[in-house]
């Protein structure tokens, strides 16, 4: 699942296809106590690979499935990143008010759990529908938080070039 994951946010969605099959068999073979954490995963990892793909639609329902078990189990982190998910998909089928309402509620979550790549995720998708210099002024301080727990300079090399520390 974590792979499927990479590949979604990597821009590399094609390969992920030959183990979908395989990968989403396996968890709906999977039971006992793991096998709830892996059916929330999985959506989230086919969400994101549905939004990589340009399939927004899919990727709206498969979002909007992984925040309900994830609500029902209360795993907010994967509550935050599904938000995230759907919110990307609905800015681009021009549903502004609902993308922003889930981007909203994202960042929201994502403070409450201190993790600042999370936080600094749902902040930049938050920017892109309503910018304001408060939530940008946040965002420079998160990113600065992580940028000051990174003493290997490859990994900051690799955070200041990412995706995520653009503009920052």
């Amino acid at each position: 699942i974590d792979l499927l994951t990479v590949f979604a946010r990597s821009h590399d969605a094609g390969r992920a296809d030959s183990m979908l099959d395989d990968v989403s068999k396996a968890v709906v073979a999977a039971s006992g106590w793991h096998g709830w954490l892996w059916r929330l995963r999985l959506s989230q990892a086919r969400a994101e690979l549905a939004l990589e793909r340009g399939e927004w639609q899919p990727a709206i329902e498969a979002a909007t499935e992984g925040i309900a078990d994830s609500e029902a189990r209360s795993r907010p982190k994967y509550v935050a990143l599904g938000l995230l998910t759907r919110a990307t998909a609905r800015k681009v089928l021009d549903d502004v008010p609902r993308a922003t309402a889930d981007a909203s509620r994202s960042v929201e979550i994502a403070r409450g759990l201190r993790d600042p790549a999370l936080l600094l995720r749902a902040l930049n998708v938050r920017i892109g529908l309503e910018g304001t210099d408060a939530l940008a002024q946040e965002a420079r301080e998160c990113s600065h938080r992580i940028l000051a727990n990174l003493d290997d300079r490859a990994l900051r090399e690799h955070f200041l070039g990412s995706e995520l520390a653009a503009n920052r």
